[in-house]
């Protein structure tokens, strides 16, 4: 059980250094969805918070203005945590 316990914290920092690693904000997005979808969003509410909101103060990329599905997952997860973003 303790050789469990500690695999999980292990885990657990290894997905804290994902969301925070330099990676372009489609795949950032893309993962904080996933790990949503794997019901782990509660685990890391604090590591998405902030790289939401990072994502949400840089509105000069490129890539989350050019691309329908990148929009719209940017508008689906920035409003599903409380970013007030018009329509």
């Amino acid at each position: 059980e303790d050789k469990y316990s500690k695999e999980a914290q292990r885990l657990k920092k290894e997905v804290k250094g994902l969301i925070d690693r330099e990676m372009n904000s489609v795949a950032k997005l893309e993962f904080i969805d996933v790990v949503q979808r794997l019901g782990l969003g509660y685990q890391f509410e604090t590591e998405i918070k902030n790289a939401l909101s990072s994502i949400y103060n840089n509105t000069e990329d490129a890539q989350l203005l050019d691309d329908l599905y990148a929009v719209s997952l940017r508008f689906r997860l920035l409003r599903q945590h409380g970013f007030n973003i018009s329509q």
